[in-house]
């Protein structure tokens, strides 16, 4: 085997390597990042993120944190209304697409799965998230 072909076949493994190793840690990332998201999607998830941020402690922060639990409380209501409004819109285009389509399209429109709620991350591949 001459010296530059072992040299490329060496390089390419290497290669290999990296990416196999680059995609295995981006994987692993993304997994524990989307954890610590859906904790925070969690109803005390977002007051007690804000309290560890804040760094509030005892009595000095129960004014702080009634001004957390409101404001989880509203954005808890515009995330439903959001997903109420998307519901909505996609019936709508249900309605609308139904006399223009055939039987067959009809049908597989009706047998499509549900959008993924676009507030929730996708649950890992091993099972559902945590609560």
């Amino acid at each position: 085997m001459r010296v530059e072909t072992k040299s490329a076949g060496i390089l390419a493994a290497t290669l290999a390597l990296g990416i196999l190793i680059g995609m295995l840690a981006q994987a692993g990332l993304a997994r524990g990042r989307s954890r610590q998201v859906a904790a925070l999607r969690g109803p005390p998830g977002f007051v007690a993120h804000m309290e560890r941020v804040l760094e509030l402690d005892g009595n000095p922060g129960a004014p702080a944190r009634a001004i957390l639990e409101a404001t989880a409380e509203r954005n808890g209501a515009i995330i439903g209304a959001a997903r109420e409004a998307l519901r909505a819109e996609l019936d709508s285009m249900k309605r609308s697409l139904s006399p223009v389509l055939t039987d067959d399209q009809r049908r597989r429109l009706e047998d499509l799965e549900p959008l993924p709620d676009p507030f929730r991350p996708p649950p890992p591949r091993n099972g559902p998230p945590p609560r």
